[in-house]
């Protein structure tokens, strides 16, 4: 989907809104930073703690990022870790998924980890 929720998703780096959060020239709260990631908050919450651990470099699928760069998922699951315990859900644990395709309502192509907590989360995940 497009950027007002409808059509296709939004591809390539120059029409991609997290390249440029990424690259500071889009506003975003930004509540941890690597040198391989940054975690936001989205534009619109879907628990009372969202945030979204987007990696620097672009790629055009979850998969194309695993292939290309392995560790990234392990360093996105960290940097997703030390943002929950910063905003004190560590205790009581938080959800972290990917969404993937047009069957996920997925609206940017640029894979990013969603951190989803700070209250009891509904048992189905879809």
């Amino acid at each position: 989907m497009g950027p007002d929720g409808a059509g296709e998703p939004v591809t390539g780096v120059a029409a991609c809104v997290l390249c440029r959060i990424v690259a500071g020239t889009e506003p975003a709260t930004v509540r941890h930073a690597t040198d391989a990631v940054v975690v936001i908050e989205p534009l619109v919450a879907h628990a009372r703690v969202h945030l979204l651990v987007v990696p620097r470099e672009h790629f055009d699928s979850v998969a194309a990022m695993a292939r290309s760069a392995p560790e990234l998922a392990g360093e996105m699951i960290v940097a997703a870790d030390d943002a929950a315990r910063a905003v004190g859900m560590a205790h009581d644990g938080y959800r972290l998924t990917y969404n993937w395709g047009p069957a996920t309502r997925q609206r940017i192509v640029h894979p990013h980890l969603h951190v989803l907590g700070g209250q009891v989360l509904g048992e189905r995940l879809g």
